[in-house]
């Protein structure tokens, strides 16, 4: 929200965000969607961008559950960013945030880095060990949740993973030792993939009627939105159907038989051959 690039962080202020969280924080809870079941995460930019600073955007101890923070490294990859190592991008608003309460684990929401250090060649030897630095930049200031941002962006290679560079064959794809390393390390817990969820999307959003709550007359436009037909092509073969049976001569055939008709000439039952099934509309 300290940032200036999207629209909700230039047309609104500090204050306006604040009771927007709060209120939808509110609404959950009274909902009974407290931590066992959803954690909060408030998370700024590594620095300020615009007129307000990210303590003016501070939601209050009792509304999270998690400090965030989001740091790129941008290298050459473009003119307004340079190479910059992990501490020079997390120490300042680390401090800041540490500040703002110092009983809320740290997480690092989304981090990468770029190979291009200088020039616009990737340079696979400082990429790792940017990574390497990182990995003990989050052991060493005890952020507990980390997420890499594995997605190349335009002129930016930050994949580690999956990508076009690195120097070791990790699962069958190319990746960066050091951040196979670091995730192999005993500082790490492994996700435990058989941990079923608390609760399901359906269950959320409609068995316990939230969204509905919270928003009546959209979530009625969405079901009304998801019942419409994508092809308007059966409508039509409908009606084709009926101008096909009620002719002028068939004038006083009835609804209910017009739809028996109309089900046997589009539905038609597999065992059913076309001479009887003309036979049986034609007669």
């Amino acid at each position: 929200m300290n940032g200036n690039w999207y629209s909700w962080s230039t047309g609104s202020t500090p204050n306006d965000y604040v009771l927007a969280w709060h209120h939808t924080y509110d609404i959950l809870l009274n909902k009974g969607i407290d931590a066992t079941r959803l954690q909060w995460v408030w998370s700024v930019n590594r620095k300020d961008y615009g007129q307000y600073t990210a303590e003016e955007y501070w939601v209050g101890e009792n509304y999270t559950h998690w400090l965030g923070i989001n740091g790129f490294n941008g290298g050459s990859s473009a003119n307004w960013s340079k190479w910059e190592w992990p501490n020079e991008i997390l120490d300042n608003m680390m401090g800041r945030l540490h500040k703002l309460s110092s009983t809320k684990p740290m997480s690092l929401n989304a981090y990468a880095t770029v190979g291009v250090r200088t020039g616009n060649t990737t340079d696979v030897q400082s990429k790792n060990e940017w990574l390497r630095q990182m990995c003990d930049y989050i052991n060493n200031n005890n952020i507990k949740m980390a997420s890499y941002n594995n997605v190349d962006g335009p002129n930016q290679d930050n994949m580690i993973f999956g990508g076009t560079h690195g120097d070791v064959i990790w699962n069958n794809f190319k990746a960066y030792s050091a951040y196979r390393n670091c995730l192999q390390s005993n500082d790490w817990i492994e996700p435990n993939i058989t941990n079923p969820r608390l609760i399901t999307d359906e269950q959320f959003a409609v068995k316990n009627g939230m969204i509905r709550d919270m928003y009546p007359q959209l979530s009625l436009a969405t079901e009304i939105f998801l019942c419409a037909a994508v092809s308007t092509a059966t409508v039509e073969r409908d009606f084709s159907t009926r101008n096909r049976i009620l002719t002028d001569l068939r004038y006083r055939v009835t609804t209910e038989h017009l739809e028996q008709l109309m089900r046997i000439s589009i539905e038609e039952p597999s065992d059913l051959d076309n001479d009887l099934k003309d036979l049986i509309i034609d007669c």
